[in-house]
């Protein structure tokens, strides 16, 4: 039958066929979001990975455990032996001395809302690997504007988590990378002992009206009363952004920028205000989100 076809209408019937299999592998891509994120539900995951960035390798060494109150702990096993560790909803940040960077962008890697990442990403599987004597299956994740970063992603083929992370920047640069080298994972649901089901939280309106930049949506909120600090979590269902306002007068006023892999810090320091965003996202996305809440 394809012999017979004029040779004008097979260009149409090539496209076709390619639209349909980008379509088949986009949905393939989100399928994969959608199994981590009922996999880390129920799943213990405990392991050592490398985190590659500004020319440097560390060592770090990750533990999660599912449930109404989740446990985590991310910790560098060298260096400045800095950890975050984090019970339920608090997260708490331990450092050696008074040096503070920022966690790589897998540190808060948490459950995607697939559907709406299809509208901000196209995402489709790439490949497949081995990572940590796992196969898994390779995912990317690539932005429809410039607002965020390229994403892509190794997942466990088996369970569906996260076996490795890769950010890169829109010229297609790698900023960092996040790897297991070695990995233990063990499911509820598998040895009977189900925790129970974490309930979906809905998302609320912040206490202060924010604008954010196009795709994200509000998280969740913290208010530190001792240093008169509020803190906002954003996500666009794959980056992750915190900003901070703090009452924090200052004779020099000001904006400040600095960088750790894929994560920017951006802030402004006003005559009574401090405003900081901090998330795995360009600078210019959190130039915007100060600008814009923070004022002139």
């Amino acid at each position: 039958m394809l012999n017979r076809m004029p040779n004008r209408c097979r260009p149409v019937l090539t496209a076709l066929v390619l639209a349909g299999t980008f379509e088949a592998m986009a949905a393939d891509g989100l399928s994969w979001l959608r199994q981590m994120q009922q996999a880390q539900r129920y799943s213990t995951v405990e392991g050592v990975a490398v985190y590659a960035h500004d020319g440097r390798i560390d060592a770090i060494r990750i533990l999660h455990q599912p449930g109404p109150d989740e446990q985590g702990q991310f910790a560098n096993l060298g260096g400045d032996r800095r950890q975050l560790l984090r019970s339920g909803d608090q997260v708490l940040v331990q450092m050696e001395g008074a040096t503070v960077g920022a966690w790589p962008a897998f540190a808060r890697f948490e459950s995607a809302d697939a559907d709406h990442v299809g509208k901000l990403y196209d995402v489709r599987e790439i490949g497949k690997d081995k990572v940590a004597g796992l196969e898994a299956v390779v995912v990317l994740a690539e932005p429809r504007d410039e607002l965020r970063f390229v994403q892509q992603i190794w997942f466990d083929r088996a369970s569906g988590l996260i076996l490795g992370n890769v950010v890169l920047d829109q010229r297609r640069q790698p900023l960092e990378q996040v790897m297991f080298t070695t990995v233990r994972t063990s499911s509820a649901l598998a040895s009977g002992a189900l925790p129970e089901a974490i309930p979906e939280r809905a998302t609320q309106a912040s206490s202060i009206a924010l604008n954010l930049p196009a795709g994200f949506m509000f998280v969740a909120e913290r208010r530190d009363n001792y240093r008169h600090l509020d803190q906002f979590l954003l996500t666009d269902g794959l980056a992750l952004v915190s900003i901070y306002r703090e009452a924090r007068p200052a004779p020099t006023q000001g904006d400040f920028a600095s960088r750790r892999g894929a994560v920017n810090l951006y802030g402004r320091q006003g005559a009574d205000l401090r405003w900081v965003a901090i998330g795995n996202v360009p600078l210019p996305t959190l130039r915007e989100l100060i600008e814009s809440n923070a004022g002139p």
